[in-house]
């Protein structure tokens, strides 16, 4: 599953959740490790308020 944060890296903390409430709504479990696609390029010192970043875990349905 997957979600679009938009916004600093530090406020991903708050959207994580939204992840887990959606899976535990759906019989879904995470099957393996969490990664992100940055869809903005960013360097050192600019703000982070334009960035968006692809959230994904992988799950698997409870049986």
């Amino acid at each position: 599953m997957q979600l679009l944060h938009a916004g600093p890296f530090a406020e991903e903390l708050e959207t994580l959740p939204l992840l887990q409430e959606f899976a535990t709504a759906n019989g879904l479990i995470k099957s393996g490790m969490h990664h992100e696609i940055h869809l903005v390029n960013f360097e050192k010192g600019q703000s982070q308020a334009h960035l968006r970043t692809i959230l994904r875990d992988p799950v698997v349905a409870i049986k």
